[in-house]
């Protein structure tokens, strides 16, 4: 019996073996990390939780990652990722107004409060979300309102 196997995988890269009778088949995926960064602009309130969601698909449309994270202000998350083309949403908070989107340092376009990406040739891609609070407004008990139709 005789099986076949890479000496050498290249960093960032995991070979996978498919054995087909007389024949292995040995495919590398590149693999490259994700790192998403949470940040907030002025006061915030106390204990709160920023949700993201990652899909990634292949060439084909097939999903081949999905995972979720949940983060404060100032904290960051790393996965793992094969290459494919990266969906990563924020879940939206009540209070809070996405102010921006940074991917690789740069501001991209936001939709559907987050943004999509390719990991194209970066071993590593960083997205920051920018938040700013803005409390619900709200009436203290010494305002009052004036009926402008006495």
């Amino acid at each position: 019996v005789y099986s076949a196997r890479e000496v050498s995988v290249p960093d960032g890269y995991e070979a996978n073996y498919e054995d087909c009778g007389n024949t292995t088949v040995i495919t590398n995926t590149r693999f490259g990390q994700l790192v998403i960064k949470k940040t907030t602009t002025g006061d915030i309130p106390a204990g709160s939780l920023f949700t993201f969601y990652i899909t990634g698909r292949n060439a084909a449309g097939d999903i081949i990652f999905q995972s979720n994270a949940v983060l404060k202000s100032g904290e960051s998350i790393a996965f793992t990722i094969p290459d494919g083309t990266y969906k990563v949403t924020e879940l939206q908070n009540d209070g809070y107004k996405l102010l921006s989107v940074k991917l690789r340092g740069q501001a991209v376009p936001i939709t559907d409060y987050g943004t999509t990406f390719e990991t194209g040739t970066s071993s590593q891609t960083e997205i920051e979300f920018n938040n700013k609070y803005e409390p619900p407004w709200y009436f203290h008990k010494e305002h009052r309102v004036q009926n402008i139709f006495e």
